[in-house]
């Protein structure tokens, strides 16, 4: 599938890395040029920078073709404006963040029934923290989560590079890092898979509920 998303944050980084290992045909818009070096970079997929909410910029981005719009951006005026001019465009399937539940009602009655309501995911996670202490959810989007799971000093990943991780037994082939907090510098990492893997480390993974789980068990066991 041919998929626009609108933000290249932490979510938009973690969902494109992910869709395009999938082999879908992803684009990624944001206003920040060096966001967007970085995203090409660490995903591969093609970036377009500019604003989400300009019908050029989305038109560059081949939004004419899209099949999937996902709006992550970190208000919900820009993510409504950009689910809006893909619903213009015909778009197939149209997702969007809702940030504020104020704007629910708001996105129903323009046509948008995908929504990733935030207080829904606070409650999800609470539940994952229940089930799974091991793994922090930040947010999902269908079947794909992204969360942190923290990386023990003795664990069996610690000094592991990102590509030694992915050949670990056990670890799913379909998860992707989006992310590394260094417990040592207190830095975010856009990780390669030269990068290397240290305890107090924290991991943003995305991937499916079942398979993060199981890898946060290797983790930490």
């Amino acid at each position: 599938m041919y998929i626009v998303i609108a933000g290249g944050g932490l979510v938009g980084k973690g969902l494109a890395k992910t869709l395009h290992s999938a082999k879908h045909d992803v684009v990624i818009i944001d206003n920040d040029a060096d966001v967007c070096k970085d995203l090409y970079t660490s995903t591969g997929a093609v970036t377009v920078t500019g604003s989400a909410t300009d019908i050029n910029v989305l038109e560059d981005a081949g939004i004419d073709k899209a099949d999937v719009c996902i709006g992550v951006m970190d208000n919900d005026s820009d993510n409504l404006s950009f689910a809006l001019l893909a619903n213009f465009k015909k778009v197939k399937q149209v997702q969007v963040q809702m940030i504020d539940p104020k704007y629910e009602d708001v996105y129903k009655s323009m046509g948008i029934e995908h929504i990733a309501r935030a207080t829904e995911l606070l409650i999800d996670q609470i539940i994952v923290s229940i089930e799974s202490p091991e793994l922090r959810k930040l947010i999902g989007f269908g079947e794909l989560e992204l969360c942190i799971i923290n990386v023990p000093e003795d664990s069996v990943i610690s000094d592991l590079s990102v590509l030694e991780f992915k050949d670990t037994k056990g670890i799913p082939q379909d998860l992707n890092i989006t992310c590394i907090y260094d417990g040592d510098t207190k830095n975010l990492i856009l990780p390669n898979k030269d990068t290397i893997i240290k305890g107090k480390d924290r991991l943003f993974i995305c991937g499916t509920r079942k398979n993060l789980k199981k890898t946060a068990q290797i983790i930490n066991k």
